[in-house]
């Protein structure tokens, strides 16, 4: 799997100004294996797979952390959308989200059954009293 530029690369450090998982959110301490996308000072999202590898053609899961800045955020609506653009479709099942509590998120059964470039869009919606309800899509792109 190859992820775009808007995702981090697992052989530079993360950038400063993106708030991603802490070493306390894994028992190994590692945070490398976590891709960013979206705005660094806004909502964006810590994703990456549960497995290791992003393989073609299986279910898999992944593990989200969504953030406001550097703020988790709980609560969200979190859909996530495939789309092969080059094919004109996507995913041939819809995942399914589980919120785990302080900003994680579990996103199931996500399954790129195709080789070839992906488009993953985690739509999100949250709202808080100061804001109302925000809706971003968040892109990443990638190629399998």
């Amino acid at each position: 799997m190859v992820a775009a530029a808007c995702a981090a690369s697992a052989d530079a450090p993360e950038p400063p100004q993106r708030a991603a998982p802490t070493p306390s959110d894994r028992p190994d301490g590692r945070v490398e294996d976590w891709n960013v996308a979206g705005d660094p000072a806004g909502l964006h999202v810590a994703w990456r797979s549960r497995s290791g590898d992003i393989a073609r053609n299986q279910d898999q899961d992944l593990s989200v952390r969504l953030f406001d800045g550097a703020t988790p955020v709980s609560g969200a609506v979190i859909v996530l959308r495939g789309w092969m653009p080059e094919h004109g479709h996507g995913f041939v099942q819809a995942p399914r989200v589980v919120e785990e509590g302080d900003g994680a998120y579990r996103i199931e059964g996500v399954r790129l059954h195709m080789r070839g470039s992906w488009q993953l869009f985690f739509d999100v919606r949250v709202s808080d009293a100061q804001t109302g309800v925000r809706s971003e899509s968040i892109l990443v792109e990638l190629e399998v």
